[in-house]
């Protein structure tokens, strides 16, 4: 009878965490990889990336447009003086002040060597979009990172809102208890009134447990990319295997190869020196050939009038230091990239030792937490045959029950962690897209 009286109680004191779990039923399931392939595929981030990527691309094409023949056609209808006629730009016959009245002309004009010029372009605009193209890499590794960290966290807030929810049923069941000695007269009033605080204590925990969990799911879908209105998600957890995290050395050959930010300043360094060449080139002289053939009204029309060829050839001769200057301004700033490669460089390589040390300290706790709940189902175990045998109560039976939810939920934050820092190494030797 004590014991059925008991179980009826402890039912009755779970009733809301049962309540609570039923009204998860409709949420989905979200995995991790999930959750990442939502941000991969939705990340307002990416899209900007990528229209910049796009960008870049249209840059490489208009530089290299400047290597082909570059053809047109134009006209004019006028009166008057005849040199106002170039207020509109026209280029070849029709762009002359000679003809009376009206003109019209198609043109080419074709750069024949202009010592590089298009070249050294093409290239420089070229490394430019390779950057952006490892800036778009760089980020998609970093909101792996940041859906990982927010994935685990909101894991770990919802063991820690299990935990407070037992607490509170361990309270409940002790203020039962309470009160059942007190109406004997085994206890005193005085009891009940410690334990009533010691169960507000516990309410006011789960209400923090609970906000704690609705700001990391808010994180995790900051996290994706997405808005608040999308149907609500519950976390699904994989199996965690605990393992080392390698040789540091290779680590640190890996992410000096494989970190995009790395790559994308090595494409600004080759950027630059490209735009070194340019202006370098510019310095030098350029030739070009043009053709221009139309209708125009002449007073004496002859062929020769209607058509037109040349060759023509610049080179800079003194303009004040102005392209001496671009090459000097150029050059401090290659300096300057090379100067912050190697900075890089140092970051990286400290963030790899950070984060590999990281891990290593997450695989001890994690194998620590692993004994300590061993011992917590062990204590379970003896504590239920202690109850089987009227040798021990409810209260000492749910107090082992709550020490081994505790425990368990220690274990999983230490997994977590591990996998936290798993993900942070990951990230740091340029496998952050794994």
């Amino acid at each position: 009878m004590k014991k059925a009286i008991c179980s009826l109680i402890l039912l009755l004191s779970s009733l809301p965490s049962v309540i609570w779990c039923a009204s998860g039923l409709q949420e989905q399931p979200l995995t991790l990889d999930k959750a990442i392939a939502i941000a991969l595929r939705s990340h307002p981030r990416l899209q900007a990336v990528a229209y910049e990527a796009a960008a870049a691309e249209a840059r490489v094409q208009q530089a290299r447009s400047s290597s082909y023949p570059q053809i047109d056609a134009g006209g004019l209808i006028k009166e008057g003086l005849g040199g106002a006629a170039a207020a509109f730009g026209l280029d070849g016959i029709a762009g002359s002040p000679f003809p009376n009245g009206a003109a019209a002309s198609a043109n080419i004009i074709q750069n024949l060597f202009d010592s590089g010029r298009t070249k050294h372009q093409t290239e420089a605009r070229a490394f430019e979009a390779g950057e952006i193209s490892e800036k778009a890499q760089e980020e998609r590794a970093k909101i792996v990172l940041s859906v990982k960290n927010a994935f685990f966290e909101g894991l770990k807030t919802e063991k820690f809102a299990l935990l407070a929810r037992k607490n509170r049923q361990m309270e409940q069941l002790t203020l039962r208890q309470a009160k059942a000695f007190a109406s004997a007269g085994l206890k005193s009033g005085l009891e009940v009134e410690l334990v009533r605080v010691e169960l507000s204590k516990k309410e006011a925990e789960l209400v923090k447990a609970d906000n704690r969990q609705r700001e990391a799911q808010a994180s995790l879908r900051n996290a994706m990319g997405v808005s608040e209105s999308r149907i609500p998600y519950r976390l699904a957890a994989s199996p965690v295997i605990l393992s080392a995290p390698g040789h540091l050395d290779a680590l640190l050959a890996q992410a000096l190869a494989d970190r995009p930010e790395l790559r994308g300043i090595q494409a600004r360094i080759k950027a630059d020196q490209a735009w070194l060449e340019f202006a370098h080139s510019e310095m030098k002289p350029k030739f070009m050939a043009a053709f221009s053939a139309g209708m125009a009204r002449f007073a004496q029309l002859s062929l020769r009038n209607l058509l037109f060829g040349g060759i023509s050839f610049q080179l800079p001769i003194f303009d004040g230091k102005r392209l001496q200057g671009k090459v000097d301004e150029v050059e401090a700033i290659l300096e300057k990239n090379k100067a912050l490669e190697q900075e890089l460089k140092q970051d990286i390589r400290m963030e790899v030792e950070s984060a590999f040390i990281r891990m290593l300290n997450a695989v001890e706790a994690a194998r620590a937490h692993e004994q300590v709940a061993a011992h917590a189902r062990e204590a379970i175990r003896l504590a239920r045959l202690r109850y089987e045998s009227d040798l021990g109560d409810l209260v000492e039976l749910t107090r082992a029950e709550t020490t081994l939810v505790e425990s368990e939920v220690n274990y999983t934050e230490a997994l977590l962690d591990f996998k936290r820092a798993e993900a942070s190494l990951q990230y740091a030797h340029g496998q952050g897209l794994q």
